[in-house]
């Protein structure tokens, strides 16, 4: 008897390590798919950039893009583009070509979303990121 039970016991133990074991390696792919969508979002996104300063004579511009990663997984990227020609337009033209690496990036924005900046040869878009990627 004490050994049925031992038996049983083991077993269920061995049922519940499967289970939890299943459940941990389908959370870690979808993690890992959704990771790699983000990742497919930057690389495409950083091109589009580098086309599209390009395509206005800013060739060579320094592109950085950094994201910040909250606890509930939203994410939040800052683009900051660097060429020694943005020091010579004015506010005008630097809000146009930052509306557009905004509108590039295909989120959504308002107000309370998009930070810009705009200091001599540095233009910055601050924007969040929706996990529907």
């Amino acid at each position: 008897m004490k050994k049925t039970i031992l038996i049983l016991l083991t077993l269920a133990v061995i049922a519940i390590s499967c289970i939890v074991g299943t459940l941990n390696v389908k959370a870690t792919k979808k993690q890992a798919q959704t990771d790699e969508s983000y990742t497919e979002f930057e690389k495409k996104y950083r091109d589009e950039v580098k086309d599209y300063l390009n395509s206005l004579g800013y060739k060579n511009a320094g592109v950085m893009l950094t994201k910040v990663i909250n606890e509930s997984g939203k994410r939040t990227y800052t683009l900051e583009v660097h060429h020694k020609g943005f020091a010579k337009l004015s506010e005008e033209s630097k809000a146009e070509i930052i509306d557009k690496l905004v509108s590039l990036a295909d989120v959504t924005q308002d107000d309370d979303t998009c930070v810009t900046k705009k200091k001599g040869e540095i233009l910055e878009c601050k924007f969040p990121v929706s996990d529907m990627i």
